[in-house]
């Protein structure tokens, strides 16, 4: 007969110590709009819109194409498509924003002797040379090289390269600066231009007076559209400027009235004075702003903390 026979065991329990997860990282994403740093961050609600001096908390909203965010009182606006969104605060439009480590989708590169103008525009560029003009099909933009300096290759259909460094550039004929140095390759040859548009360089932030007599420095904003507006030392003002291959030059500027002490008005009669000679504008070693006068001359600027 079979017998059931029972076996007693024993059985071990491991306790295994468990940890706080850890908090999500929620993505962000930063943008360089013109001189200005943004760092944008998604959050369960919409985004999250940090830069130097402010931060905004915003909500999705309807978009027929990218990603749209505003804010309760639809006073901030921001609007990202691909590698590149736009911000709006209060009515004023801020520097086309684009996303660190990639290229705007279009811009243009030229170099001097050859002459060479080469404008992309999504996967077309467009190359003018004396005499002659051809469309190429272009592949996207790839990094190659991340440091110490960002290198972009953007590869055309017959074996020419076109070279981005994101390196500060002026032209070696007319002066003007460009955010990017350019090297067109073809035929084993390499020819050195600059590249971008030069209001990447002088939009998104304020720029003041280094060295005044007066308590509050003059400032100056460059605004998209071609505007500027700032702070003459006792008046305020807004404009228009022009930026051409050749240089810079702004426009007659409209001011408030006000009357302040001889030292202030002093140093408003002078920044005005000044602004009407400026010819052309450079960056120097440090990063900071110089307005060139037609007497060689420079009124130095310096970023507004």
């Amino acid at each position: 007969m079979w017998q059931k026979v029972i076996i007693p065991f024993s059985v071990s329990f491991i306790l295994i110590g468990c940890s706080e997860p850890e908090p999500l990282v929620e993505p962000s994403t930063v943008y360089q709009c013109a001189a200005l740093t943004l760092t944008a961050t998604v959050t369960d609600t919409g985004l999250d819109i940090q830069l130097p001096d402010q931060s905004y908390a915003l909500v999705e909203t309807i978009s027929a194409s990218g990603a749209r965010y505003r804010d309760d009182d639809f006073a901030i606006e921001f609007w990202s498509k691909g590698n590149e969104a736009t911000l709006i605060i209060n009515g004023e439009p801020f520097p086309l924003c684009i996303e660190e480590g990639t290229l705007p989708t279009s811009f243009s590169a030229r170099g001097n002797e050859p002459f060479w103008l080469a404008s992309l525009t999504g996967q077309t560029l467009t190359m003018r040379e004396p005499g002659s003009e051809q469309e190429l099909t272009v592949e996207a933009p790839r990094l190659v090289e991340d440091e110490p300096i960002m290198t972009w290759s953007i590869a055309a259909e017959d074996g020419l390269n076109l070279m981005i460094l994101d390196q500060y550039c002026q032209d070696s004929m007319s002066g003007q600066s460009y955010p990017y140095t350019a090297y067109l390759g073809r035929e084993g040859e390499k020819e050195a231009g600059c590249a971008g548009d030069p209001r990447q360089l002088l939009e998104g932030v304020t720029w003041q007076l280094a060295q005044t007599a007066s308590e509050q420095a003059p400032t100056i904003q460059f605004i998209p559209e071609s505007n500027v507006a700032g702070f003459a030392g006792c008046n305020r003002y807004r404009g228009t400027y022009q930026l051409t291959g050749e240089g810079l030059q702004f426009n007659p500027l409209a001011a408030t009235k006000m009357l302040c002490d001889e030292t202030a008005m002093a140093v408003e009669d002078e920044w005005f004075r000044q602004l009407t000679e400026v010819q052309s504008f450079r960056l120097d070693a440090a990063g900071e702003l110089d307005l060139v006068l037609a007497d060689g001359n420079v009124i130095q600027l310096q970023r507004k903390n």
